[in-house]
């Protein structure tokens, strides 16, 4: 029984490590290069400390600036499979800087709600 689950747990830290490694790859291949129809995994802390995830979907490019289309709806980790529902008559501005100071770590403190690029999806 303890063989079991010792096991179990190696099995889940495998993989969640490789989905934290997935998700860092996808970062590296999408970014230098946006598309529309992007999907980009946003963490955002609030005031209280309490995390949630917002998806973007890239709507448009112009520039430097990218256009994106928000989640109806915000969740929390456990939750985020509700979030491609997206509000077509909201947008949400973000520019390349923006972004790359997010995915840097930059945005890691209380102005920025400790923002955080998470991942970029994308239908190949």
């Amino acid at each position: 029984m303890l063989l079991l689950f010792i096991g179990i747990i190696l099995f889940v830290a495998a993989y969640l490590y490789y989905i934290k490694i997935d998700r860092e790859r996808s970062i590296e291949r999408y970014f230098d290069e946006p598309r529309i129809g992007d999907v980009y995994k946003i963490k955002k802390d609030d005031e209280d400390g309490s995390s949630w995830l917002h998806y973007f979907k890239l709507v448009r490019i112009e520039g430097d600036n990218l256009i994106f289309n928000p989640s109806k709806m915000k969740a929390n980790s456990s939750t985020d499979y509700l979030l491609h529902h997206f509000d077509n008559n909201s947008t949400v501005i973000y520019s390349k800087q923006d972004l790359l100071a997010s995915r840097k770590g930059l945005w890691k403190n209380y102005k920025k709600y400790n923002t955080e690029l998470v991942e970029i999806m994308r239908k190949d």
